[in-house]
């Protein structure tokens, strides 16, 4: 038997046991709540960032998707522009523009003016001598020899050696007015380098200045120079054709040396100096009767 005091310690013992047990009762379904909402909510937020990054991704992955889709579509698009701009430029620089005559007529596609080839070397002629400046036409007769199958188209058949005893001391240089006036014809035009605001040196110029001659009946006497040396040379435009979009003028070279036959085939060494015209008294520089 215990003694008195030790029953009432354990009374007390058995009492705060439970009613600590009673506590933990009254609080236990709480906490369990708490415990059990939080870890739904804890659930909840993973599965929701879980949702949203998912989201995220897809939607990354739908922006990629539309943005390649897009730089597709664009790629395609500006191949498509390209293309069609360049239809475009094909279309607008397939040809050169047609060349117009003073009323806006468009110039014939084909003109061939005729008349004689004289070569300066020609052994029937190449030794004589040309005055007034004494010299020999094989080396220093290009310019005669020009102006000898110029004058062939005009009817005055007068080789370079007939030519030469014709204009006397006028040969050597070549004075071309005496020619015109003794021959009864006007000289159309007679442009030089020298002159204020000359386009000579401009080679698209020169071709077009050409091309409309021809188209209006008038044969082309050019002069070129060297651009490093100096040296000069003459030779006649005869002719020109329009054909797959672009022009090409016909030449009658008087030198064996070089035989150009067009001009595109005079390199850019030479420049042009001088571009001469002639016509006859009753005709206007168009190749049409005055009136």
């Amino acid at each position: 038997m215990l003694p008195q005091g030790h029953k009432t310690e354990k009374r007390i013992l058995i009492f705060a046991v439970a009613l600590t047990f009673l506590v933990l009762l009254l609080y236990a379904a709480p906490w369990g709540r708490q415990f059990r909402a939080a870890g739904t909510e804890s659930q909840q937020t993973s599965s929701g960032d879980t949702a949203s990054l998912t989201g995220l991704a897809e939607s990354a992955a739908v922006t990629a998707a539309d943005l390649n889709r897009s730089g597709l579509s664009a790629s395609q698009t500006t191949a498509a522009s390209s293309a069609e701009t360049d239809a475009g430029e094909e279309t607008e620089t397939e040809g050169e523009a047609r060349l117009t005559a003073a009323d806006g007529s468009v110039l014939p596609d084909t003109v061939e003016l005729a008349s004689t080839h004289y070569r300066q070397t020609d052994p029937a002629w190449a030794d004589l001598i040309m005055q007034k400046d004494g010299d020999d036409i094989g080396t220093y007769g290009c310019a005669l020899t020009s102006l000898s199958m110029a004058a062939s188209f005009y009817g005055i058949d007068l080789d370079p050696a007939e030519l030469n005893s014709a204009l006397g001391d006028y040969a050597d240089p070549v004075e071309w007015a005496a020619f015109a006036a003794q021959y009864g014809l006007l000289i159309g035009r007679q442009d030089s380098s020298l002159d204020p605001g000359s386009r000579l040196t401009d080679r698209a110029y020169v071709r077009d200045q050409v091309i409309r001659e021809l188209a209006g009946g008038n044969p082309v006497i050019l002069g070129l120079r060297l651009k490093d040396s100096g040296n000069t040379h003459f030779v006649l435009c005869y002719g020109y054709s329009y054909s797959a979009g672009s022009y090409s003028v016909l030449v009658k070279d008087p030198s064996t040396n070089n035989d150009y036959q067009t001009l595109a085939q005079i390199p850019d060494t030479w420049e042009v100096y001088r571009l001469l015209t002639f016509y006859v008294s009753d005709l206007n520089a168009s190749g049409e009767n005055a009136s």
